[in-house]
């Protein structure tokens, strides 16, 4: 019986992790028409798992680069090439009347390697036998050729070294610049989530909001248009009355456009279907910070991990290779080659193939100076150099503005914290008045217009601060991205 209820806990727990991963991952499978409640992190990870749209092409370049790397490295490795081949031949010979046939078999094999030092070694053997007819005579004759060589080329300067190199250096660099974008994207996508999660939030709060002001328009619209009966207010406040419930229902139907808009980009980031309905369950957390004392510290880290710079130092060291090498077009390459080599011919197959009385070697070196090239490797370098000062400035620009970047963030974070304190206060106020004027229209000391605008007075202050709210929560995330933060933090 223990067993069993162990297993039912088990099975328990599976079915709840399956419906889990189920919901964050395979949220494009929901049914139309269904709703889906989602938290901020919850939202992160659906996109992340389900947008393909944005992640697909950064998907494959990334699985590209490193394919590439796999095949530069293979090049790098040993290549054994193994060559047989069989021949006849007859030749006639008209003048003479004579006809001799040859049959050769040849076995020749070919050990290559670039050796990561920068040197290109090749090993070669091989072997080879001829046996000759000649009808005429009636004479057999066989020669065997056993042979071994080695050859190795060696650049002199560093660049050629260098360049030897290049494939396999560039290839691992490009796989890293391929991650490096693969997570900027991801990055921008989990921002572009963050600030449209906020965004539905405002504009939700906002339609409450408008919902009221348009029932508070109608309310005084209906007692000035009794008032004017009564002949206790111009027919102008009546029409003034109008105009602002116009201009309500107008505001109203314009953030309900907003709202579509908004939901629809939303579901297209998340790569769910289309006709979810979504229930969003954070709310506007405002988290006060003392902007003056991290400002030095954000940029220092930011200045540590922003990918964008460590992309561009990859893309400054690849610039800068180009110097060496360029200098290398007119300096001294050594190659090195040997073989050595068995020769024997002989009446019969036994004693050709034992006996090898001949042997031949051979050792050599070639130095080769390009000695004039009439300035162009001059123009080359300095080609190369131009383009290294180039990324260099480029570099010192992106830092310039991911630094501005910071200080402009942290600007709009203190608007948004001194706009909140200014708005607490005038609500407040409002909330006060609003109290104060429905005490006063209970005592019948003013009409119930006063009490309306200041009910619309008090809807107003909440407004702008849920815009204040929202601003300040996307600046907030866009300083995490600004220093590099954002994925340990929202994720």
């Amino acid at each position: 019986m223990e067993r069993l209820t162990k297993r039912q806990i088990i099975l328990i727990f599976t079915v709840m992790w399956m419906m889990f991963s189920y919901r964050l991952v395979n949220a494009s499978n929901y049914s139309p028409n269904s709703t889906l409640t989602l938290t901020l992190k919850e939202a992160i990870s659906m996109a992340l798992g389900n947008n393909q749209t944005v992640l697909k092409e950064a998907k494959n370049n990334l699985q590209l680069a490193h394919q590439n790397l796999i095949a530069v490295h293979k090049t790098y490795q040993p290549k054994i090439n193994q060559d047989a081949a069989s021949q006849r031949t007859t030749n006639e010979n008209e003048i003479t009347s004579t006809t001799q046939d040859k049959h050769s078999i040849s076995l020749n094999s070919t050990w290559s390697k670039i050796i990561f030092t920068s040197r290109l070694l090749t090993l070669s053997e091989g072997y080879n036998l001829t046996a000759t007819n000649d009808k005429n005579y009636a004479s057999n004759k066989f020669s065997s050729n056993p042979y071994i060589g080695i050859e190795l080329i060696q650049p002199l300067s560093e660049g050629g070294r260098l360049q030897q190199r290049l494939p396999l250096i560039n290839s691992d660099e490009n796989l890293q610049l391929a991650k490096i974008n693969y997570v900027l994207i991801e990055e921008q996508l989990i921002l572009d989530v963050i600030n449209n999660y906020y965004q539905l939030i405002r504009i939700k709060a906002l339609i409450k909001q408008a919902e009221e002001q348009v029932e508070l328009s109608r309310q005084l619209l209906k007692w000035t248009q009794a008032s004017l009966k009564a002949e206790q207010i111009p027919e102008l406040d009546v029409m003034n009355a109008r105009v602002q419930l116009a201009n309500d229902e107008d505001f109203l139907v314009q953030v309900q456009e907003q709202q579509i808009t908004l939901q629809k980009n939303f579901i297209r980031l998340l790569g769910v279907n289309e006709d979810l309905t979504l229930e969003l369950s954070n709310e506007i957390n405002v988290k006060i910070l003392n902007k003056n004392k991290d400002v030095d510290e954000s940029i220092n880290e930011a200045l540590k991990n922003r990918l964008e710079l460590k992309r561009a130092k990859i893309e400054i060291e690849q610039i800068k290779r180009n110097i060496p090498i360029s200098k290398s077009s007119n300096k001294p390459t050594l190659n090195i080659s040997g073989n050595y080599s068995w020769t024997n011919e002989a009446g019969e197959l036994k004693e050709a193939i034992k006996n090898l009385p001949q042997r031949n070697w051979l050792v050599q070196a070639k130095f080769s100076f390009p000695f004039f090239d009439s300035g162009t490797t001059k123009n080359q370098v300095k080609i190369a150099e131009i383009n290294y000062q180039k990324v260099l400035d480029s570099f010192d620009i992106l830092k310039k503005n991911i630094i501005e970047e910071i200080n402009q963030i942290q600007r709009n974070l203190e608007k948004n914290e001194r706009r909140l304190k200014v708005l607490e206060v005038n609500l407040k106020i409002a909330q006060e008045a609003r109290r104060i004027s429905q005490l006063k229209y209970e005592m019948g000391l003013i009409t119930i217009r006063e009490v309306l605008e200041s009910q619309i007075a008090y809807s107003k202050v909440k407004s702008s601060i849920d815009d204040a709210k929202t601003d300040y929560f996307i600046n907030f995330a866009k300083l995490y991205k600004a220093i590099g933060r954002l994925k340990d933090e929202y994720l």
